[in-house]
């Protein structure tokens, strides 16, 4: 996915990647593919599975999915990517539609009032031109490969991992009991430290 600027904007490529970034992970882009894969997984399992990140420097936004059937995590990836597009097209064309709507009642207005219109006319004319040719900044530039080997750890792997951890964290937590036990272990370590014969 990465931003267009079909219309220029104050923000640079960054900020429209950022907010791309922080947009996609919402969940009414997750419910959109909930329904898009005929509810196959709930949107709260969808947001699970995905995660997006920017592509360096650049306006690119990349979205991953995560799921032990490629093919569906593939699936995922594609309808998340085309749902977030369809949402932002839908809500930039919904803003002219408003517009639209303002035009028209103040061209309403200004025709009661019987002075001239020409210039809401102009631009009743014009957001009517604009409003299919909006596509919400974003497009769908390239589609998600099937993946041909897992990616991530294997089983194996988190389970030495597993285990590692756990012993370190039992040694460290054994030098500690240890280390705070303020008691006398032999007769030798209390006569060595009250220097007295015991």
């Amino acid at each position: 996915i990465f931003g267009t600027d079909f219309f220029e904007r104050a923000q640079g490529p960054l900020v429209q990647a950022s907010t791309n970034v922080g947009l996609v992970s919402q969940p009414v882009v997750s419910t959109r593919v909930s329904a898009a894969l005929d509810g196959a997984l709930s949107p709260s399992d969808l947001q699970d599975m995905i995660t997006a990140s920017q592509d360096g420097d650049s306006d690119l936004v990349t979205v991953t999915a995560t799921s032990p059937d490629p093919s569906e995590a593939q699936a995922i990836a594609n309808a998340w990517a085309e749902e977030f597009v369809t949402f932002r097209r839908e809500a930039d064309q919904r803003q002219i539609t408003e517009a639209i709507g303002l035009v028209q009642t103040e061209l309403q207005a200004t025709q009661d009032r019987g002075d001239d219109t020409t210039e809401l006319r102009q631009l009743l004319a014009q957001l009517k031109v604009l409003q299919p040719l909006q596509t919400g900044d974003v497009e769908f530039i390239q589609p998600a490969a099937l993946p041909s080997s897992p990616t991530g750890a294997s089983t194996m792997t988190i389970g030495l991992a597993a285990g590692l951890a756990g012993l370190l964290l039992g040694i460290g937590a054994a030098f500690v009991v240890d280390r705070l036990d303020r008691r006398f272990a032999s007769p030798e370590e209390l006569s060595d430290t009250l220097q007295l014969p015991v």
